[in-house]
């Protein structure tokens, strides 16, 4: 039995197959090797070109082949996961998800199983989260299944295989179709459907760029906008500082020549108080101490004075007294004296015998009398 024909039109061939093209590397120590028809790949791809901004895959719909001690993973089919619930960075399928899945792979695809999924990751790259690595060991867990992973932005993609109870990368896996037919090479494949979705997306691409362009033209007429009203707030900012400094230096000012009048009102009360109240200094330690010593050096010299006067008196009427031998002058009648110095006294003239008599002392201590 060399082929025979599915519902697909796609001739399913049950050696390995011998028309290939290898993506990726070679691993020739790889117990398992991963083949997808050339019509399956197309398809894959044209798939996911359209979605690229959540999440979308579907089945992997093929048989497996054990030969010469290594596992042969053959991909004839892909059915789109409908009614999944998708995000931007996650992928569940649902109980209709499932459903359909199933009845249409009995239609196009008897006699075959499914060997995997496909989903997209748009632009994060060749990788299994968490969550896909869940979805791998739940629901395709059988050690022949695999997961396939396409990138439409970046376009890159990726297929992971079991190996020992893990879910690895492999290096490489191979594009084929039936023997004779031509194999676009990557390159060629994509470009075969990118530029059909550029013609369709075309009027959605230009829609897009004029709402671009007319977003830049407002943008820009509201940045002029923005731009005159900064300038007139900036304007209106000098003009407060500006003012604001002509007010302050005029308080200052001010302040300066209300201190200068303070100033020469308490000048003119200092004067004032002084007219009126004169204050006379203190003196200090030392004046206090001379004028104490001159004080005590003027009382000596008083005292010394006033001691040589009484001396002098003192010896003046010891010489004035007339001696005992002479006592008729004395012995005058006392009431001619007495109304002599009644007259005198009325007269303000002083007695005779007083003018007369002037003591003198000489130098031997005697009195003359005239």
């Amino acid at each position: 039995m060399a082929r025979k024909r599915n519902d697909s039109n796609a001739f399913i061939d049950e050696r390995l197959p011998q028309n290939i093209q290898l993506i990726g590397e070679s691993d020739s120590d790889s117990k398992k090797t991963v083949y997808i028809l050339q019509s399956a790949y197309k398809e894959i791809h044209r798939f996911a070109q359209g979605k690229t901004t959540v999440e979308s895959g579907g089945m992997l719909v093929g048989r497996t082949v054990e030969q010469f001690g290594k596992t042969s993973i053959i991909i004839y089919g892909f059915l789109e996961a409908k009614h999944a619930e998708a995000t931007s960075n996650t992928l569940k399928f649902t109980h209709e998800t499932w459903s359909c899945c199933h009845k249409e792979m009995a239609k196009k695809y008897t006699g075959q199983k499914i060997v995997g999924w496909i989903h997209t990751h748009p632009n994060f790259g060749i990788f299994l989260s968490e969550y896909d690595e869940f979805i791998q060991s739940n629901f395709f867990k059988d050690e022949n299944q695999i997961a396939y992973v396409v990138d439409p932005i970046q376009n890159i993609e990726g297929i992971y295989i079991w190996r020992e109870n893990k879910i690895t990368r492999a290096s490489g896996f191979f594009v084929f179709d039936k023997t004779g037919e031509a194999i676009a090479s990557l390159a060629e494949n994509r470009e075969e459907y990118e530029p059909a979705k550029s013609s369709r997306s075309s009027p959605i691409a230009g829609i897009a760029i004029g709402s671009l362009f007319l977003a830049v033209f407002l943008l820009t007429w509201q940045m002029s906008d923005m731009n005159e009203e900064i300038a007139k707030l900036q304007n209106q900012q000098k003009t407060i500082v500006n003012a604001a400094n002509l007010s302050l230096s005029r308080m200052e000012q001010k302040i300066i020549d209300m201190q200068a009048e303070l100033d020469a009102m308490q000048a003119l009360e200092y004067r004032q108080r002084q007219e009126t109240n004169p204050v006379v200094p203190e003196p200090q330690e030392s004046e206090v101490s001379t004028q104490s010593e001159s004080t005590q050096s003027e009382v000596s010299t008083q005292s010394e004075s006033t001691q040589s006067e009484v001396s002098t008196e003192s010896v003046t009427t010891q010489s004035a007294e007339p001696p005992e031998s002479e006592p008729t002058q004395s012995a005058e009648s006392p009431e001619g004296e007495a109304t002599q110095s009644e007259e005198s006294l009325e007269t303000g003239e002083m007695p005779n015998d007083m003018n007369d008599e002037t003591p003198a002392t000489s130098e031997e201590g005697g009195t003359d009398a005239n």
